[in-house]
């Protein structure tokens, strides 16, 4: 653009609503090997309701990926033994993905 000056974008505002509650949550990930086959499991932290979109809230869960699509597995507990949450995604792939 010759001769014009595009004006800068404003800067993003933050605004603090101590309403809403914020996880210290952190995202996870495992991999895990079942039966020769290797299934990835992301955690993602909860997100509060939105009346106006009429959104639900959800809670932090465990979601298998694969495909560019992700799966609701189980809720993640924070602070939870990395080997007993191991053993129930392994569960969970037995009963719902060989089942």
């Amino acid at each position: 653009m010759h001769g014009r000056t595009v004006p800068a974008r404003p800067a993003p505002v933050f605004v603090s609503q101590p309403d809403i509650p914020v996880s210290g949550l952190r995202v996870e990930q495992r991999r895990l090997l079942v039966r020769g086959r290797t299934f990835h499991f992301v955690s993602y932290d909860g997100i509060p309701a939105n009346v106006a979109r009429q959104i639900a809230a959800t809670a932090p869960t465990w979601f298998m990926m694969s495909a560019g699509k992700r799966w609701p597995v189980m809720p993640h507990v924070s602070g939870q033994d990395s080997a007993d949450v191991d053993r129930l995604l392994a569960e969970w792939v037995e009963q719902h993905v060989f089942a």
